[in-house]
């Protein structure tokens, strides 16, 4: 989304099947780590844009933790961790070597 922005001053265009949830959930990842908005402030304009998001509270809950995290949350990072850990979803490394 950056390279478009800075390279071509183009809009981009965030959809999953039904652009409620995950769509939200990168777009506000985006905006809360690229862009520098706050958690609601960017909430609020990805609500104004598109009125009929409805993320679950898991979505919501995630792109909050990861926007503190990426920003220098240790807590938050803890949770992520753990979470990945307790997850059946290789991490990156593990990935690199099956």
């Amino acid at each position: 989304m950056k390279t478009i922005k800075a390279d071509l001053n183009a809009a981009t265009y965030v959809h999953c099947k039904a652009g409620k949830g995950r769509s939200w959930m990168l777009t506000m990842c985006y905006l809360t780590t690229q862009e520098g908005m706050g958690f609601e402030e960017a909430k609020q304009l990805v609500k104004e844009k598109r009125h009929q998001v409805s993320p679950s509270p898991s979505q919501v809950r995630f792109a909050r933790d990861f926007t503190t995290w990426y920003n220098g949350n240790r807590a938050a990072r803890a949770r992520y961790n753990a979470a990945v850990a307790s997850s059946h979803v290789p991490s990156r490394a593990n990935a690199e070597h099956t």
